[in-house]
């Protein structure tokens, strides 16, 4: 759940409100007060008063995702000067596009992105090179596809991926219906 800084500081847990990534500190949290209010959400849900903690690192915790990081790129093509040598270097995942985890997105994008990486290096590197003169087509397959899977979210995923989950593969028409073969 997402409690409001307000309820966090009428509650006790928190000493002060502002930046978030101060609130979150832990010098600005009382942990004895947030097990009791955790335990009192839980109660709400109805989960048994019994029902134990749990202890250490995992415990209850608060943490700020006020804030979102993605890469501006899915990818970059790295060459040697003067040498037919090159890189591909994508970042998948997380690392790609930091989920929002309310909307229980972080997996499905993770696998997501790495079914279009893998369908970009098929595509354009089956050689084990990409001209030069196809770098920018190779880019945009891949940017194309980047913001179709940046877009994704709970309340755009009927207009966004097909609904056979079993049927997806790395052709990105068997997921995306924003996806035209050979876009």
């Amino acid at each position: 759940m997402t409690p409001t800084m307000g309820s966090l500081k009428n509650n006790g847990v928190i000493a002060k409100t502002g930046d978030a990534s101060k609130v979150v500190a832990r010098e600005n949290v009382n942990y004895d007060k947030l097990r009791i209010f955790a335990r009192n959400v839980a109660e709400f849900f109805e989960l048994p008063k019994d029902t134990p903690f749990i202890e250490g690192g995992h415990a209850a915790q608060l943490f700020d995702f006020s804030s979102r990081s993605m890469c501006k790129s899915p990818c970059k093509i790295l060459e040697v000067k003067h040498a037919p040598a090159q890189l591909m270097v994508s970042v998948v995942g997380d690392a790609l596009l930091e989920p929002f985890w309310p909307e229980g997105l972080g997996v499905n994008r993770g696998f997501l992105s790495c079914y279009d990486m893998c369908y970009c290096l098929t595509e354009w590197f089956s050689t084990g090179q990409i001209e030069k003169k196809n770098h920018k087509k190779f880019m945009k397959t891949a940017e194309k596809l980047f913001n179709i899977n940046r877009c994704l979210s709970a309340h755009t995923k009927m207009e966004t991926l097909r609904e056979n989950h079993a049927l997806f593969s790395l052709d990105p028409n068997t997921r995306y219906l924003k996806w035209k073969h050979g876009s």
